[in-house]
């Protein structure tokens, strides 16, 4: 089980993590995982658009949440992030990164895939 947060924070980095040159199993494995995280990314995209409108005020046709609605926002969209998924993830030996330009924050969001 992971965190819809866990899925959102790490999404740069596991875009980072897919473009580097992997064997074909672990690539393989990787694309079937963010296949899936997409999937839910999307779907949080799209409730987080919605709370973006309900709690933001529109200017040029973009919306923004300004301080005073901000604990509103999060008041609704934080729970959503605390709701756990099932998504089989298989995890990425670290060894096998060797050459990788990550940086410490992507390694920290990729906790989860990355094993020694």
């Amino acid at each position: 089980m992971i965190k819809l947060g866990q899925i959102y924070k790490s999404k740069d980095s596991l875009q980072k993590l897919f473009n580097c040159d992997l064997p074909v199993i672990q690539s393989y494995q990787l694309s079937k995982v963010l296949t899936a995280f997409n999937e839910e990314l999307k779907r949080i995209e799209e409730v987080r658009t919605v709370l973006v409108k309900k709690h933001g005020t529109e200017k040029d046709g973009m919306f923004t949440v300004e301080d005073r609605s901000k604990e509103q926002f999060f008041s609704e969209f934080n729970p959503l992030l605390e709701t756990e998924v099932d998504i089989p993830i298989t995890k990425i030996k670290l060894e096998i990164l060797n050459g990788a330009k990550l940086s410490a924050i992507d390694v920290s969001n990729l906790e989860f895939i990355l094993e020694e």
